[in-house]
Formats: structure tokens, C-alpha cells, sequence
């Protein structure tokens, strides 16, 4: 039986696919293809909820957002679609779902008039050549489910730029990034000119590998690397279980990735490294007052 083995697999993860979970399956040589990559998930735990327009799952066939050219027809997305070269082909593109890859299914949804973009005008958006979902004032998507009935604190892991330019407010409105539409205060985090992002709620905000700490007197965290470009928030206590969020509502931004672990420390610094290098996130210092903002495209992107 020089060609035969016994192994050990999970379907689709081994040397060989086969049709059983987890038991030591039967193989032979000639039917055995190359050890394919573990997934995201695969190699840092389940999280409790993992948004993203790539795929981290095990699962080929993981729709990664539902979209919709006229607010009527929608179909879903998988991460071979998920090209600039494929999206092309759409003059608009909105999305009204955005799946929920772990855990229970929380996906995130946007009725049609609030939806964010793909593609708008037949501009693509992306930030370092990947596409993103672009957010505009009056866009959002929100967590309807109310699924989490232990309290617990969760690491959030967000991937998002932020346009140095916002549009007008209405009297007594903020430029909203982060809500939680069960607590108050509701906004959890939001914008402001010149690198900073306040908050009433966190304390600290770890802007790529490094820690910001707020500034009390005001609720402002001024970041080193300007907000305008791609970066990675981590927030160690970014939600409290049970929740219902929202994203977006009155700020202009692009956000790729939104990853939540169900505790403070989990898989902190490998989580990290592969989003930075997944992203391809740079530090980089801020530009001397005046000057514009440097990154890659960083108003004309928006």
C-alpha cells in the first residue's frame, strides 16, 4: 500500500478533500492535490462576528455582500467577483446586505435610499488597489439582531478611511462613524478634522501598532498617521454584548474589513499583523500644518 494513507482532516482543509467532518479518512497519492491555505478563521479562532469583502471562511462558495444596481434586483457577491476588473461592468453598485462570515448569522443591512457604494457613477471604490464600501452622508448599515444575550466586552478590528472632507451637518448632528442604537451615549466614535477621532466611550484606540490615549479634556485621539488613508482601529473594548450598531449615517468613509472577538486579548498581535499585511497598511508621519494630507489619494479617492 505504498500509495495509500490514512490522515486525520477536516473537509477541504487536508491534503484531500472528502465528504466527512473531522475522522481519519482514507486517501491514495493519486488523488491527492497540494494542502490548500488554512482560512482567517481557520487560523485565528471564530470571532463573534467578521465582516469583510474578502472571504474568511473554509467556504468557496461565502457570498460576501449583497448588492443591488436599482434597489430591486439584488444578488450576491463571492471574493472572485470581488475585483476591480469584474466590477467594471456596473454603473452603480449598492449594498444592502454586507454577511456576517462567523459566529451567528448578524449580517449588517441597508435599505436601497441609505446604502452604501461599490461603485457610484462608474467610479470604483478602493483603497490600495482592493475594492472598498464607500460610505456618504445619509448611507449606513446597521445590525438589526438583538442575538447576544451574554455581556461580554468585544475587541473590535476596523479597516476604514475617513475623507478629510465631510459634508455640512444639520444643526446639532455629528459626523457619526460608530453607534451603538441601544445605549447611550449612541455614538460610540466619530469624526474630526486634522487626524482625530473623539469619542465619550473608549479611552484608547491602537491606530495600526500603535496606542493613541484619549485626551480628556475634549474626547479626542489624534493620530499620527493621517485618518485620511487606510489604517487598522483596534478598540480592546469596542462593543459591550448585547448590541445593536450601526455604521456610517453622516460621514464620508471606506471601510473593508470589521472584525469582532469575543475578548480583549484575543489573537491580538496575529490578527493585526495579517490585516496590516493583508491591507497593505504604512504608517506614516503627518504632513507640516497647511500642507495637504499625504496617502494614496487621499481626498480624490472619496
Amino acid at each position: 500500500m505504498a500509495n495509500e494513507i490514512y490522515s486525520k482532516s477536516w473537509w477541504g482543509s487536508g491534503v484531500c478533500d472528502n465528504e466527512q467532518n473531522w475522522g481519519y479518512i482514507y486517501h491514495s497519492y493519486a488523488n491527492c492535490g497540494a494542502p490548500r491555505e488554512p482560512s482567517f478563521v481557520e487560523k485565528f479562532g471564530e470571532p463573534i462576528s467578521a465582516y469583510s469583502l474578502r472571504n474568511l471562511t473554509s467556504n468557496p462558495d461565502q457570498a460576501l455582500v449583497q448588492v443591488s444596481t436599482n434597489g430591486e434586483d439584488a444578488f450576491d457577491l463571492v471574493e472572485e467577483q470581488m475585483t476591480i476588473d469584474n466590477l467594471k461592468q456596473y454603473e452603480n453598485l449598492r449594498v444592502t446586505k454586507w454577511y456576517d462570515q462567523a459566529g451567528d448569522d448578524e449580517t449588517l443591512t441597508a435599505f436601497f435610499p441609505a446604502a452604501p457604494y461599490l461603485v457610484k457613477d462608474g467610479k470604483i471604490f478602493s483603497e490600495n488597489e482592493k475594492p472598498t464600501i464607500h460610505f456618504e452622508n445619509r448611507t449606513s448599515l446597521n445590525n438589526q439582531l438583538r442575538a447576544r444575550p451574554i455581556l461580554d466586552t468585544i475587541r473590535t478590528y476596523n479597516i476604514t478611511s475617513y475623507s478629510e472632507v465631510q459634508e455640512p451637518l444639520r444643526e446639532g448632528e455629528t459626523h457619526n462613524i460608530f453607534q451603538d442604537i441601544q445605549k447611550i451615549p449612541m455614538v460610540l466614535l466619530g469624526w474630526l478634522p486634522k487626524s482625530k477621532l473623539t469619542s465619550k466611550v473608549y479611552t484608547s484606540i491602537t491606530q495600526n501598532r500603535k496606542t493613541i490615549l484619549k485626551n480628556e479634556e475634549d474626547n479626542t485621539f489624534t493620530f499620527d498617521t493621517p485618518t485620511s488613508q487606510l489604517n487598522l482601529y483596534d478598540i480592546s473594548d469596542g462593543l459591550r454584548a448585547p448590541f445593536n450598531f450601526l455604521f456610517g449615517e453622516t460621514s464620508i468613509m471606506n471601510v473593508s474589513e470589521f472584525i469582532l472577538y469575543p475578548s480583549k486579548d484575543e489573537n491580538n498581535e496575529i490578527v493585526t499583523d495579517n490585516l496590516i499585511e493583508y491591507y497593505g497598511i504604512k504608517s506614516r508621519e503627518l504632513p507640516p500644518i497647511g500642507d495637504a494630507p499625504i496617502g494614496d489619494k487621499p481626498i480624490g479617492k472619496f
